[in-house]
């Protein structure tokens, strides 16, 4: 018994560590400092998690919220899109619209056998506003960004 629980125990450790696994980070902040927009993406395609502020408000997101990457670092485009559940009432319902501007886009350590790359940009941004006082949508929005990857 004591062995299956054992054997159990340490197949589950494997299967949660993933060897070479891709890990971007993504930092943005306004020049005002106000507006702050944060993300973990793993190989370049799948959300773990997502934070939209304004003046301290917040908007959240996760994996299960729908989502769409985009990353080409040879085209130097990089676009996120999110959503909630459309099912979700308006007042529940967010979104969120990224986008990397293409000419601003630049490699500020590229480290290949460290497995490291730092990227610089200025991205638009769009959202649902979550400041309660204001519209529903914000305007567009230029951040300047730092991208961050790493492997595991």
């Amino acid at each position: 018994m004591k062995l299956l629980v054992i054997l159990i125990i340490s197949a589950i450790s494997l299967t949660s560590i993933t060897p070479g696994l891709r890990i971007q980070k993504l930092v943005c902040k306004s020049l005002s400092g106000n507006t702050y927009f944060e993300a973990d993406i793993a190989e370049f395609s799948s959300l773990q998690s997502a934070k939209f502020s304004i003046d301290e408000k917040e908007l959240n997101f996760t994996y299960k919220d729908e989502y769409h990457i985009i990353f080409d670092e040879k085209s130097k485009v990089f676009t996120i899109g999110i959503e909630s559940e459309t099912s979700k009432s308006e007042k529940e319902y967010k979104f969120l619209d990224f986008w990397a501007v293409p000419s601003t886009f630049k490699d500020s350590i590229n480290d290949p056998k460290h497995s490291l790359a730092i990227y610089s940009f200025s991205a638009k941004i769009r959202a649902k506003d979550p400041r309660p006082d204001k519209e529903f949508e914000t305007p567009e929005m230029l951040l300047n960004c730092t991208l961050t990857c790493t492997e595991r």
